[in-house]
């Protein structure tokens, strides 16, 4: 099971940790603020006292994406906006940098979405910026048949999401401040 937990607001870096205990609690049908709570030596959060259910947390200017999950993820949210895109020539394979730049029109939303799914993959396997986002393509991961990269499009945000199976979230929840606070 996978479920994608989206919320909007100002200040959403603030709350991350609320967030991520109130979609852990909901997942696991318990009061989030007893669980605990640590990362490995990357910097991954994990569970302690629930070593089976994955999760990762994203957050960007007004939004903040959680996955939760009985399988390894990874998530990345960000807002499309105008990006030097010169910064493609730098991290992204060629292949990469040919579908970005195969519609002018749409070039800043295709680098957000290869960026994303760059960020995803490498919070799903915890290990932080140990691999740079330049030695590998996102386009080959997708031809993984064990590892998947989803991406939702949520008006002006793109989230990404990486996992070990073919899984699309069963779910998504949209929340709003209230529901956390």
């Amino acid at each position: 099971m996978l479920i994608l937990y989206l919320l909007k607001m100002q200040n959403a870096k603030e709350i991350s940790d609320k967030f991520a205990r109130y979609a852990l609690g909901k997942f696991l049908n318990i009061n989030g603020n007893e669980l605990v709570i640590t990362k490995n030596q990357y910097g991954k959060p994990y569970l302690v006292n629930y070593p089976n259910v994955y999760f990762n947390i994203s957050h960007t200017k007004g939004a903040i994406a959680c996955t939760v999950s009985d399988n390894p993820v990874g998530v990345d949210i960000e807002r499309i906006r105008k990006m030097d895109l010169r910064v493609a020539s730098y991290f992204f394979s060629q292949q990469e940098k040919d579908y970005i730049f195969a519609s002018s029109e749409k070039a800043n939303q295709r680098f957000t979405e290869v960026w994303t799914k760059k960020e995803a993959y490498l919070k799903f396997l915890g290990c932080g910026i140990k691999i740079p986002v330049e030695k590998f393509n996102v386009f080959e991961i997708l031809d993984n048949e064990l590892i998947r990269i989803h991406t939702e499009y949520n008006h002006d945000y793109i989230i990404s999401f990486c996992n070990i199976s073919n899984e699309a979230p069963d779910k998504i929840v949209m929340l709003d401040s209230n529901s956390i606070i």
